[in-house]
């Protein structure tokens, strides 16, 4: 396999490799490359009783400079402490290289860390691992691979992250410069954003004052609409373009009367523009940046956006686009402005055609490839949460998502960003509407395990002023939980919580609290989780929604139902607390008072 400086790992049968090596690899399966490490360098230690200064001096190494040391011989050595603090002083020089022996050592490393997470030896992740170089193996599995839904999808996002870093770059970073436009964007496309818009599909680092008009060698200011137009016709060149695209895209966000006489004809000479700059500069990842910057300011501040939007999916503009996101897959603002603009093409009924031509794919590659990007991560957990609000169940979209491992992006996503508002909203809101979508139950299996649970209830414990995340996390807790077969009771505390959470703001929680109680209603249906309710408390918690909400006719229902469901599933043994069932009478009879003309709350309440 090739190594980063240009050699080789030379092959060589299992007896060579092993020969001489007194790299202690522990027994049973570890978490992570980190742990296994570890635990081989202190049993290497340990057996060869290393001083304080050796030992301290090996730990102080990198791990790729501790293997290298650990894995040498130590045959013939009559003072090991003094060998293993040489052999440290040299690798902390001269730096470390990964032999035959290390390579081997690495490859068990792998394998412990694939069975302890149950990934098979011939699973394609485990190939796809095996196939690495051996520093990018332990970079692979070096972090612990969290329990965020399939640890295989996990694994397998690291390997495509690890094996893009070390691909040679495509694309340099443009000059700061004043010929250069898309060189001097604001610092703003870097930072965490302040406004999310996804309703609007507008990625909320995008700022278009900012962005345009920046002092330029070419000055269209004092030029009519049409006559920066006219421009392209006599000056084809990128400079040119890029003034054009960048004039006319300024005047729009910024709300200018521009005059256009003709709409259509406008859009069609933009959009000609547009895709042929897509088209011809191909290579100048500065211009693409600025033609898809200019084009999400068009979609979204154009009059007669609709049609602006057909006319650029009839011109094939979606997939010109797509593959600029694709060629420069590594510069993070052309990733953050294509999620944007494949959230305003996919809304509506266009979303079926953004989403066979591969916009979902290249997004979800977007939030793969740009783990540390907040930006990237938010407009990406935007754009999935927009196609999951308007797909209405759609069974295709639940697939693409459980198979491409979106879920472990998103849940990755959360854990790494648990201190940015904006991200854990998109997060939430996105993971929500996918399980209130979900038919098959894929998504829901997707998101179970206890550390699932404890990495949704984050955003509510994090950011307690927040209404919007509030709002989602709650609404995701919920119909997360109420999915659920048999779920543990650390989740039904959770959504008890989101529950009275709700209940104390009724006026900002109106929906979630209907969310909530339909919830328990058919949580309650369950025997098991019906008794795990009972210990929870959850008799006064009804009897408070009962009275606080005596008017609203769907909480009395699901309220009554859930009183009937549990008279109906407490076994006739079970011991009871005297107090466990005060207030259900009087909830009841406010009920059947309340609202005399309801058929379904008498029913409910007569049972």
């Amino acid at each position: 396999a090739p190594l980063a400086g240009g050699s080789q790992v030379m092959p060589a049968d299992a007896d060579e490799v092993s020969e001489g090596c007194d790299a202690v690899p522990p027994a049973g399966p570890c978490p992570d490359g980190a742990t296994f490490l570890q635990l081989s360098v202190s049993a290497f230690v340990d057996k060869y009783n290393l001083d304080k200064r050796a030992s301290c001096c090996l730990k102080k190494l990198t791990p790729i400079a501790q293997l290298d040391v650990i894995v040498q011989t130590m045959q013939n050595v009559r003072n090991p402490s003094a060998v293993v603090a040489v052999r440290c002083a040299k690798a902390a020089s001269s730096g470390a290289a990964i032999g035959t022996r290390a390579a081997k050592w690495l490859r068990q490393a792998c394998d412990s860390v694939c069975s302890h997470y149950g990934i098979p030896r011939n699973s394609p992740c485990h190939v796809q691992l095996m196939q690495l170089a051996p520093e990018l193996q332990y970079e692979a599995i070096a972090a612990p691979i969290a329990e965020l839904g399939d640890p295989a999808a996990v694994l397998q996002s690291r390997i495509h992250q690890v094996r893009r870093q070390a691909a040679p770059p495509l694309v340099q970073e443009a000059p700061a410069g004043e010929e250069d436009r898309a060189a001097s964007d604001s610092d703003g496309d870097h930072e965490a954003p302040h406004d999310g818009d996804w309703n609007a599909g507008m990625p909320s680092g995008f700022h278009p004052e900012a962005d345009f008009r920046q002092p330029a060698k070419v000055d269209l200011g004092y030029l009519s609409t049409d006559e920066v137009l006219c421009k392209l016709e006599v000056d084809s060149s990128p400079g040119m373009t890029i003034a054009v695209l960048a004039e006319l895209a300024w005047r729009f966000s910024q709300g200018s009367e521009v005059g256009v006489a003709t709409p259509e004809s406008f859009c069609q000479s933009v959009i000609q523009a547009v895709v042929w700059a897509l088209e011809t500069y191909v290579d100048d990842a500065a211009l693409q940046l600025v033609v898809l910057k200019s084009t999400l300011a068009f979609l979204r501040h154009v009059p007669r956006a609709k049609l602006f939007k057909e006319m650029f999916l009839k011109r094939n503009g979606l997939a010109r686009f797509l593959a600029t996101m694709e060629r420069f897959w590594n510069h993070e603002r052309i990733q953050h402005v294509g999620c944007g603009l494949t959230t305003i093409l996919g809304a509506g009924q266009a979303k079926p055609f953004v989403l066979s031509s591969g916009g979902l794919a290249a997004v979800v590659n977007a939030m793969r490839y740009h783990p540390r990007s907040a930006v990237v991560q938010e407009t990406g957990c935007g754009t999935l949460w927009s196609f999951a609000i308007v797909s209405s169940r759609s069974e295709p979209l639940t697939q693409y998502v459980v198979q491409t491992g979106a879920l472990s992006i998103i849940l990755e996503a959360m854990w790494r960003f648990s201190g940015s508002e904006y991200v854990q909203r998109a997060a939430c809101g996105a993971l929500s509407s996918m399980v209130r979508t979900d038919t098959t139950g894929a998504v829901v299996a997707g998101l179970q395990g206890p550390h699932v649970v404890d990495l949704i209830m984050q955003p509510l414990q994090n950011f307690p002023g927040s209404k919007e995340v509030q709002k989602e996390s709650c609404e995701l807790i919920l119909y997360l939980v109420g999915a659920q077969q048999d779920p543990s009771r650390q989740a039904l505390t959770y959504a008890l919580w989101a529950v009275r959470l709700c209940a104390s703001q009724p006026s900002e929680h109106a929906r979630r609290i209907h969310i909530g109680c339909k919830t328990l209603a058919r949580l309650a249906s369950q025997k098991p989780v019906a008794h795990k309710l009972l210990d929870l408390n959850v008799v006064p918690l009804l009897c408070e929604l009962a009275e606080a909400f005596g008017k609203k006719k769907n909480i009395q229902v699901y309220v009554c139902q859930t009183f009937n469901r549990l008279l109906n599933n407490i076994d006739s043994g079970t011991p009871r607390r005297p107090d466990m069932f005060d207030g259900v009478v009087r909830a009841i009879h406010s009920a059947i008072v309340s609202h005399r003309q309801s058929r379904t709350i008498q029913k409910e309440t007569a049972g």
